[in-house]
C-alpha cells in the first residue's frame, strides 16, 4: 500500500481575489509527479503555495505527511522543512556564498549527511543533469549563467532528500535539450527515491507523458484527471479549449 504524502480536502486558497472554481481535493502518493495546469490566469502559483502550507486556506483541510497544517506549531514546521523543498523564480541564492556553499548549507543543518559525502553527492547531481565543470560551482551566483542558478536551486532542494518537491515552472526558461534532460533526470529521480513532485508549468507538452495527475485549474472549474487520457478527453468546455491550444486533441 502506497503511503500518501499530502492530502487536500476541500480547499481554496486565501487571496486578494474571490476564487469562483470549485475546491480541490488531491491525494499525492510516493513516486508521483502532480502537475498544476491551465491558463496563465489560474493563479497556479497560488494553488501550489497553498498545497505546501506556505498560504493560508480559506477553507478545507490539509495534511503534509501526517501532520494538519492548522496545527503545526513552529517547530514543527521547522521539522517538516527537511521533508519538503521548494524550487521557483522567488528561491533566492545567498550572493555572498558559491553555488556549492548554498548547496550544501541545508543538508548540513539538518546533518543530513558530511561535507565531503554531501559533496560527492551534488557532483553526482551535476553530472547526471549534464554539468561536468566542478569549478563553476565555486562561482559566486552574480557571475554565473541563469541556467546555472535554476539548476543550483534545485539541487540544493533535492540534497536534502525531500519527500514532497514543489517546483514552479522549471521548464520555462529551458532549451528543447535542457529540457529533455531535465525531465529523464526528474523521473528517474522519484524511482529511485520515492520522492513527489507537485509542479505548475505553462508547458502542458513537456510534462503531459510524465505526469501520474493534472490538476486542471481556471478561474471558473478546478478539475483533476488521473492521467494524460482522462485529461485530453475531458468534456468540459475551458479544458478541451486549453488542451487544444497546447496541439493536443
Amino acid at each position: 500500500m502506497m503511503n500518501e504524502l499530502l492530502t487536500a480536502k476541500n480547499i481554496i486558497p486565501q487571496a486578494e481575489h474571490t476564487f469562483a472554481c470549485a475546491a480541490l481535493n488531491l491525494q499525492v502518493s510516493e513516486s508521483s509527479i502532480i502537475s498544476l495546469v491551465g491558463p496563465q490566469s489560474s493563479s497556479k502559483t497560488t494553488w501550489l503555495n497553498t498545497l505546501m502550507g506556505f498560504n493560508a486556506m480559506a477553507q478545507g483541510d490539509l495534511t503534509l505527511l501526517d501532520h494538519d497544517v492548522r496545527q503545526l506549531s513552529r517547530t514543527d514546521w521547522l521539522d517538516l522543512q527537511k521533508d519538503i523543498s521548494y524550487v521557483g523564480k522567488d528561491s533566492a541564492l545567498l550572493s555572498a556564498y558559491t553555488l556549492m556553499e548554498n548547496i550544501l548549507l541545508p543538508a548540513l543543518y539538518h546533518k543530513i549527511g558530511g561535507r565531503e559525502e554531501l559533496t560527492a553527492q551534488v557532483y553526482n547531481l551535476f553530472n547526471e543533469l549534464g554539468f561536468d565543470d566542478r569549478g563553476e560551482l565555486n562561482e559566486l551566483p552574480a557571475f554565473v549563467t541563469p541556467l546555472l542558478i535554476m539548476y543550483t536551486k534545485l539541487a540544493r532542494a533535492l540534497i536534502v532528500k525531500p519527500k514532497l518537491l514543489f517546483i514552479a515552472d522549471v521548464y520555462a526558461e529551458l532549451s528543447p535539450g535542457r529540457m529533455h534532460n531535465t525531465r529523464l533526470f526528474l523521473n528517474k529521480y522519484i524511482k529511485k527515491t520515492e520522492t513527489s513532485i507537485i509542479l505548475t508549468t505553462s508547458h502542458l507538452e513537456y510534462i503531459i507523458n510524465d505526469s501520474s495527475c493534472f490538476v486542471f485549474l481556471s478561474d471558473k472549474v478546478t478539475c483533476v484527471y488521473r492521467n494524460k487520457q482522462e485529461l485530453i478527453e475531458s468534456d468540459v468546455p475551458c479544458v478541451k479549449e486549453y488542451v487544444s491550444r497546447a496541439g493536443f486533441h
